[in-house]
């Protein structure tokens, strides 16, 4: 222990490979007599390379190859069985009855040249569409960026005046329903998604006859657009977001920008890869199929060979015609389109959570100028500590006979996540271990505790980790 990797990693290898956890060298001439190895962390890296990164690469390799969901593999086979069938029979008919003479078959310069552009061709128009299915993506993800930033800076915004509170609770829930609103109506421009897959937050509390204005209008996203304009500055009016307006004019800011990705990606799903590129590609893809059997045949001498070269051939560039025609139109339901659903889903999802107490509300930090201090400590540090907090309440609530039920289970998934204390001690700083040292020491005690507990559910460990989830009503 202690060692370079390099050192341990030969001994190592081999007592995995005979199954040996210890082992003792004997040096002789040496003064230190013997040396104890163990199967340590040299051991467990080796034991997972071959169990994680070879065996584990090797099947997820196997997964991707013959996965046949969202692959373009089928629909070219389709076509370069044919074909290949087609030159192994060429192939006979030529060696049988001598239809073509040999100067004639030697000479594939012409096919070279049809294949070499066609290949360009081919090329270009992946390019084109690699180029507009991440633009699409991007475009998407900006939108929901800018939105979701102004969503959250007119919460921030809020007045905390307790005579408001009820018109800041309102304000919020329509701020929500309308931007989730508004995402979706900005997908739908775009995507060939039916519309019962695209969920919002209900419009429950909404006038039903802007509902109805907004169904039948052909502009929902300027429409909703306007409405949420019109709610701020309305807001604005009522000190319910008792901001400067220079501060407040960023939010419409980000509203306009968001508006404009948004035709942006209109764009990309209103006009197609031109037409007259598209119909060449499959015109001359079609004679390559018929061309490809016949040179193969004629030049080769061997059946097998003038298959192989033929499926080989066509097999890749029709499947790179399809590929080129799935990332063109990255907006639909296919297996490799945008998900569209879910990035709706992810939207409400984060316009929900705005809505908890706890989000819109900072932590409390107790502050004391003689002992407070900026030493370093990781992630797993910090969640160590504040699930121990709360163990130690919950005993102690159960010590004095109250109710600790309800958040025991959460807690204690949280507080087992953790490593061991020898595992806390190596990542925590050199200041850092004087300060958890205690705390790291009572972890065995604090586990041991809640042995019997069950399997926390999921609501308990949210309702712990984010407060209530229940949005206040409007």
């Amino acid at each position: 222990p202690g060692a370079p990797l390099g050192s341990r990693a030969p001994a190592a290898a081999a007592m995995v490979v005979f199954g040996v956890s210890e082992y003792t060298q004997y040096d002789s001439g040496s003064s230190k007599g013997s040396r104890k190895f163990s199967l340590g962390d040299s051991g467990t890296c080796i034991r997972n390379f071959v169990l994680e990164d070879c065996i584990g690469g090797m099947l997820e390799l196997f997964a991707v190859i013959f996965r046949l969901r969202g692959s373009v593999i089928p629909k070219a086979t389709v076509f370069a069985l044919p074909s290949t069938a087609l030159a192994v029979g060429c192939h006979y008919v030529n060696r049988s009855h001598a239809v073509v003479p040999e100067h004639y078959a030697e000479n594939t310069t012409l096919w070279s040249t049809f294949t070499f552009i066609l290949g360009v061709l081919i090329v270009f128009r992946t390019n084109q569409g690699y180029s507009r299915y991440w633009e699409g993506a991007t475009l998407l993800m900006q939108v929901r960026g800018e939105w979701l930033n102004a969503a959250s800076s007119l919460f921030a915004f809020c007045t905390p005046e307790p005579s408001l509170r009820t018109d800041v609770v309102k304000f919020q829930h329509q701020l929500v329903r309308l931007m989730s609103m508004l995402y979706c109506s900005a997908l739908q421009q775009v995507a060939l998604v039916s519309d019962s897959r695209m969920e919002i937050i209900s419009s429950s509390g909404l006038d039903d006859s802007s509902i109805q204005f907004l169904m039948q209008s052909q502009e929902r996203c300027d429409v909703l657009l306007q409405w949420i304009r019109r709610l701020i500055v309305l807001n604005m009016r009522t000190n319910v977001i008792p901001v400067p307006p220079p501060i407040l004019t960023r939010v419409f800011q980000e509203l306009s920008r968001g508006i404009v990705n948004a035709k942006d990606v209109q764009k990309i799903a209103e006009f197609p890869f031109p037409f007259p590129y598209t119909q060449l590609i499959f015109v001359m893809l079609v004679f390559q199929s018929l061309l490809t059997p016949v040179v193969a045949a004629l030049s080769s001498n061997d059946p097998l060979w003038a298959s192989v070269v033929t499926f080989i051939s066509v097999f890749s560039l029709w499947s790179m015609n399809f590929i080129a025609a799935e990332l063109e139109q990255p907006f639909g339901e296919d297996f490799n389109d945008l998900p569209i659903p879910d990035m709706m889903r992810e939207m409400n999802e984060r316009l929900r959570a705005m809505l908890q107490d706890k989000v819109q509300s900072p932590p409390d930090f107790q502050f004391n100028v003689d002992t407070v201090d900026c030493n370093f400590s990781n992630c797993q540090a910090c969640g160590y500590i504040s699930a121990k907090k709360w163990v130690e309440g919950f005993q102690k609530s159960k010590s004095r006979g109250l109710d600790w039920t309800s958040g025991s289970n959460a807690a204690r998934a949280l507080y087992n996540r953790h490593r061991t204390p020898s595992d806390l001690n190596m990542y925590l700083s050199p200041s850092g271990n004087s300060i958890l040292s205690g705390q790291v020491q009572a972890q065995s005690e604090h586990r041991s505790a809640f042995s019997g507990s069950q399997a926390p559910s999921s609501d308990a460990l949210m309702a712990m980790t984010s407060g209530s989830l229940t949005p206040p009503l409007a």
